[in-house]
């Protein structure tokens, strides 16, 4: 036990001593964390069906059979030939489906006969579906056979050839693009950076989501 005059002696030399260490007394610089590794953000896109209720995999067209498409010019802007062709060659690219152009056709899309897929032209007076801003509609219809799955055999696309007609090719091809998208099995997304937005605005082609979709329904098992 320290006597009386010994811890005194030492209390002085500690408040003689405290100011010196304080000037000396550095702090270590904090250590850098890591930031946190997360995952890259999936692009954005959904299917307009699905195999059964409660299930993921999506309803497209057969992989391991060609496409045949026909074209019904009647009502449809100049060039609209080669906007097409040009939209079929984006599309089978990004499924890996071969997809075919097969002529024309004098068909309109609510008397389509055969499988495969018709694009036509019409207008707000002949297909009231495109009245207001609608200037593009495209879709499709799945079969089932007995024990197998649901598969496309039938899609249209049909498109206000009075509105389009000054609207440009590059916007004539997107919303072509965006109609062929749903033909193929894909909906509307809420990502306005996605051509398959609702409303087709600055995007002029598939983004990302949209051909991660386009390659998922390419990737479907064949039926």
């Amino acid at each position: 036990m320290l006597s009386p005059r010994v811890r005194a002696l030492l209390l002085r030399l500690t408040a003689w001593w405290a100011p010196l260490l304080a000037l000396v007394t550095v702090t270590a610089p904090p250590v850098a964390e890591a930031a946190p590794k997360t995952a890259a953000p999936i692009a954005p896109y959904a299917f307009e069906a699905t195999q059964a209720r409660g299930s993921y995999q999506a309803v497209g067209w057969n992989p391991c059979r060609a496409i045949s498409v026909r074209v019904n010019l009647a009502h449809a802007p100049r060039h609209s030939l080669r906007v097409v062709q040009q939209a079929l060659t984006q599309v089978a690219a990004a499924t890996g489906i071969d997809i075919r152009y097969a002529g024309l056709s004098h068909h309109t899309p609510g008397f389509l006969r055969h499988y495969g897929v018709l694009v036509a032209w019409s207008t707000p007076a002949r297909q009231r579906t495109l009245a207001g801003p609608i200037v593009g509609l495209g879709a499709s219809r799945w079969r089932q056979p007995a024990g197998g799955s649901r598969h496309y055999v039938r899609g249209a696309v049909t498109l206000d050839g009075p509105a389009l007609r000054h609207a440009g090719a590059a916007r004539q091809l997107a919303v072509l693009e965006h109609e062929l998208g749903h033909v193929m099995g894909l909906a509307h997304v809420g990502d306005r950076n996605q051509l398959m937005y609702p409303v087709i605005g600055r995007v002029s082609s598939y983004a990302a989501g949209d051909l991660a979709g386009l390659a998922a329904l390419g990737s479907l098992p064949c039926s």
